[in-house]
């Protein structure tokens, strides 16, 4: 998903093993353009809500239960603002 602005994406990376516990997911965003992306979010193996949305700022919007956040990074200076609200 592109930024408004088209300068910046965000990207779910999943990786899904036999074994489900291992399975795991995280949400990537990165300058258009560019090589380099920052993890923003772990994700538990079982993710049954996340959605996520640009709004003009630009600001990435996130909806996911509390639950199944592993982890959060940043915040990052040179990327946009991450808002982290519940379904």
């Amino acid at each position: 998903m592109y930024s408004p602005d088209g300068k910046f994406y965000s990207q779910m990376e999943l990786t899904v093993c036999r074994d489900h516990s291992k399975s795991h997911a995280r949400l990537v965003m990165g300058v258009v353009g560019s090589q380099d992306r920052d993890v923003l979010l772990d994700f538990a193996p079982s993710i049954e809500t996340l959605n996520l949305s640009w709004h003009d700022g630009p600001e990435l919007h996130v909806q996911i239960a509390e639950s199944a956040i592993v982890k959060r990074y940043g915040p990052y200076d040179q990327l946009p603002r991450v808002v982290v609200t519940n379904p």
